[in-house]
């Protein structure tokens, strides 16, 4: 047998005046955001101050940092949403999973003829189409469900509203007109739907949102009962300037018993008493 003889290796040559071309980069690749030379550039700061006396050169110390960390800051910051933007973008680009096939129903002739060949029984063909309508009613009941859902939420945000802000029961208040005159603009000049949700949007469009009104009801309410307790504090039953004398610590055994035998409220006992103390108070300014 003749040897074959090795073929030479053939090298391509490669022009050296070609173009040199960088890969491009990938969909999603961000490109890499240069670090900063913070220290530089905070000593290239013109704004800094000068002068060589201790105090102007401890004054400009400070000043370099604070406009060293204030460059770092941003930086960190960009790199931030340079990351989080990278991400959204991940996410966007992620494939979305494959949907599941959905399940074939066989139609009345397909089991029909599964039967004349003996495949399936009659109770079996029977039991198959029970099972199908119940899954057609059960799928119906879902999406009745699903549909009614944005209604219910509607109707309960609503009812909210209208136990935080009388205003709406009244179709006289400028409120009510305003929420009315929102929904008519919704309803003919947007195309929303005439009926609870677009009420909903209205009504947000002019009181704002549920949480802010139930946070200012709550602030207002606390405010209320704040100043009530001051002026209950400030002035016991019987309208009198409070003095030492007045508080019934200082009445009679005789009168406490009577209170603790008669379960006279703290409210009554600080009456009685203040009347108790008229007289001497009048025979003292008669003195």
């Amino acid at each position: 047998m003749e040897e074959v003889a090795d073929e030479p290796e053939v090298t391509p040559e490669i022009p050296t005046d070609a173009p040199v071309t960088e890969p491009a980069p990938e969909p999603n690749e961000v490109p890499e955001t240069p670090i900063p030379d913070i220290a530089a550039e905070a000593a290239d700061d013109e704004g800094e101050p000068g002068g060589s006396s201790p105090q102007e050169i401890r004054a400009r110390k400070e000043y370099r940092a604070r406009r060293g960390l204030e460059k770092q800051l941003e930086f960190e910051r960009i790199e931030r949403v340079r990351v989080e933007e990278r991400l959204r973008a991940l996410e966007e680009y992620r494939p979305a999973a494959p949907a599941a096939p959905a399940e074939r129903e066989y139609t009345a002739e397909e089991v029909q003829t599964a039967i004349d060949a003996g495949k399936v029984t009659v109770a079996q063909a029977a039991e198959y189409f029970a099972e199908v309508k119940a899954k057609r009613l059960q799928a119906q009941a879902v999406q009745v469900a699903a549909a009614a859902e944005p209604f219910k939420r509607a109707v309960t945000e609503v009812n909210e509203y209208m136990a935080h802000l009388p205003w709406t029961k009244d179709q006289l208040s400028p409120e009510f007109k305003a929420v009315k005159a929102e929904y008519q603009s919704l309803v003919r000049d947007f195309g929303y739907a005439d009926d609870i949700r677009t009420q909903l949007v209205a009504i947000k469009q002019v009181a704002g949102p549920l949480e802010k009104i139930k946070q200012r009801m709550q602030v207002a309410t606390q405010t209320r009962k704040t100043r009530q307790d001051q002026s209950h504090a400030e002035t016991p039953a019987g309208g009198n300037v409070p003095r030492k004398t007045d508080d019934i610590a200082n009445a009679p055994a005789e009168m406490k018993r009577i209170w603790d035998r008669t379960g006279t409220t703290p409210a009554q006992r600080a009456k009685e008493w203040a009347y108790h103390l008229q007289p001497a108070r009048k025979a003292g300014r008669a003195g």
